[in-house]
């Protein structure tokens, strides 16, 4: 045995400490495999990784979906991402933090990402139009069906990683360097990883598999499954695709497959937007996508008519991908607009009671997991009705804007503020003592009766009256509206009290 195919056996025999996401992930993808599963199960399992929760938050708060306010809760990115996003992102995540552990180069590690990231692309949309029974998970095989290959890199960088980067050596080569130098190829790897990591069935056997029917264009090969031929003779890593492969790809499509494509150039088109999509997903929008066009123009060099045809066809997808992104960012837009509307109140721009409903909830549950305090003010407008009647509804709603205004100029950029209804506001701090909560509701009280209201030629006096409570933690049996029908009451206590002082109820 080798000295590369002992080291190979020592690495894969000693994967035990992993990564806390790959077991998040390994979670994920078993729940996804569940039909009733949805974005709160995901949420469930993605809050206990903080660094897969930052990655979470990082995205969801990234250009890339532009959104106009700030995403601090988990289970709000997941939704925003959806659930196959999700699982692709975990899944991605998972792969690096393996290469971390086996100390690949970051050209090494990006390149092998970028790979996998193609051929779970290809996976997808090749499935399509297939009754098959991995149409639902082709997209993770594809993202995890070589790692094998990433730990050849690591145990043997020099000579393995020539033989990836050569162009002139097809896959049935590379499989028989393997096999002569590690005593199995990186399908095998591959196969005994997923078990190490503990991946449900039937992956890690699909992953030890995928490339049984592709050896030396077999009998087994030409009656194989076309989807996974044809993914098997995607590149391994992403510099470099053989040119005998793409050929291969080529002949494939002809063979199985023209009822869908019409030879190798036509599916790597399509390929590219979703793989363009992913990309910019998981880097947020941010950085130079990959082109597709560049590798398979230098696959097919030796062919110049297809390189020719490579190079201009990549220009249109430019220009479509142009008009496509300008497409997307009109749909996010409207999207944004409309999620604006259903959570914001239109005259003060304050919270209505839905967005209060989805934001509070996430507060509540940092709280409760944080072990930290939660305070809730209601604040009502005295004598708002008199406005109404005395000067006219406009009067009155410049009164319910003015409060808003002075409300917001004194946040800390933690309080979520909702209009609750009519001349009622609702605030909740997170995490003060019982005296910075005081203190933060005079200085929003204060805030309010500063200055009177212009209105016209008139100068008008506002004042409120206010319900506070104090929860030094919040349990497990908390009921948020029961603690707003508390401070209601005593809102209401304050309005018939003669004096302004504030009283705070402490749950």
């Amino acid at each position: 045995m080798t000295e590369s195919a002992t080291q190979l056996r020592q690495r894969i025999e000693t994967v035990q400490h992993l990564p806390a996401s790959v077991d998040i992930a390994v979670q994920v993808i078993e729940r996804c495999r569940d039909a009733d599963s949805g974005c709160a199960d995901l949420a469930e399992l993605v809050a206990v990784d903080p660094s897969l929760s930052a990655r979470f938050l990082g995205l969801a708060n990234s250009a890339w979906f532009g959104l106009s306010r700030k995403i601090t809760c988990v289970s709000q990115a997941v939704s925003l991402l959806g659930v196959s996003n999700a699982k692709s992102l975990c899944v991605s995540h998972c792969l690096t933090g393996l290469y971390q552990g086996w100390d690949l180069r970051q050209d090494d590690a990006n390149a092998f990402w970028q790979a996998a990231i193609l051929k779970a692309s290809s996976g997808e949309l090749l499935t399509k139009g297939f009754a098959d029974g991995w149409s639902d998970d082709m997209f993770t095989l594809g993202l995890l069906q070589d790692i094998g290959v990433a730990l050849m890199v690591s145990c043997d960088g020099v000579e393995y990683a020539r033989i990836l980067r050569d162009q002139t050596i097809g896959l049935s080569d590379q499989l028989e360097f393997e096999r002569a130098t590690f005593g199995m190829d990186h399908a095998e790897v591959g196969g005994c990883l997923a078990e190490r990591i503990g991946l449900p069935q039937p992956f890690p056997e699909a992953i030890r598999q995928h490339h049984r029917c592709i050896d030396a264009g077999t009998e087994t090969g030409r009656k194989g499954d076309p989807v996974r031929l044809a993914m098997g003779y995607f590149p391994h890593d992403f510099r470099c695709w053989s040119q005998s492969d793409y050929q291969a790809l080529d002949e494939l499509i002809a063979a199985k497959l023209a009822g869908h494509w019409s030879d190798a150039k036509q599916l790597v088109d399509d390929v590219e937007e979703r793989f363009k999509s992913i990309m910019g997903l998981f880097s947020g929008g941010e950085g130079a996508t990959p082109s597709l066009a560049e590798l398979t123009a230098r696959a097919c060099v030796v062919l110049s008519q297809v390189s020719a045809q490579v190079i201009i066809e990549g220009q249109k997808l430019a220009a479509d991908n142009q008009y496509l992104t300008r497409h997307m960012l009109e749909t996010e837009s409207k999207h944004r607009d409309a999620e604006e509307r259903a959570t914001h109140d239109p005259l003060t721009g304050l919270l209505n009671r839905d967005g209060f409903a989805r934001e509070s909830a996430c507060m509540v549950q940092g709280a409760r997991a944080g072990n930290r305090s939660l305070a809730l003010a209601l604040f009502d407008v005295d004598e708002f009705k008199s406005f109404n009647d005395t000067f006219g509804h406009a009067c009155g709603d410049e009164v319910l804007h003015t409060v808003a205004r002075r409300l917001q100029s004194v946040v800390r950029g933690k309080e979520l503020i909702c209009r609750w209804g009519g001349d009622e506001f609702l605030i909740m701090l997170e995490g003060l003592s019982k005296e910075a909560a005081m203190l933060a509701f005079e200085r929003m009280r204060a805030a309010i009766s500063g200055d009177p209201v212009s209105w016209r030629d008139q100068q008008i006096n506002v004042r409120v009256s206010a319900g506070i409570e104090w929860l030094e933690s919040v349990t497990p049996t908390f009921d948020l509206d029961r603690s707003i029908e508390r401070v209601d009451i005593a809102m209401y206590a304050d309005k018939r009290s003669t004096a302004q002082s504030l009283k705070v109820h402490s749950a």
